[in-house]
């Protein structure tokens, strides 16, 4: 069952094989309408990637000056967004890009 937490200015969505899709993109889409930064954790079970979701959902965040990062080990992604194999190192990665941001201001 797909878990939601917040950490900081951050939406951690942790999906399973048994999560509905059309429920989970609901969901998610609902999530960045709040204009947070996002994180999805793949389980290993997850095997099959919806592209078009995640490339529209970069798109939005993208627009929203906010980050989306995938966490994955078992995935090979072949387009552009970010995919780290662990929940602290997308942690980090949007933090950087925070940091980047408040940088571009100045």
């Amino acid at each position: 069952m797909m878990r939601i937490s917040k950490k900081k200015k951050i939406m951690i969505v942790e999906i399973e094989e048994s999560d509905e899709k059309l429920v989970l993109e609901k969901k998610i889409n609902k999530l960045c309408q709040e204009k947070n930064n996002l994180i999805i954790s793949l389980s290993s079970n997850n095997k099959e990637l919806n592209k078009p979701f995640f490339e529209i959902l970069l798109k939005k965040q993208t627009a929203n000056n906010k980050s989306f990062v995938l966490v994955s080990k078992e995935h090979k992604i072949d387009y552009e967004i970010n995919v780290v194999p662990t929940l602290t190192e997308a942690i980090d990665f949007i933090e950087i890009e925070e940091v980047e941001r408040q940088i571009n201001k100045i």
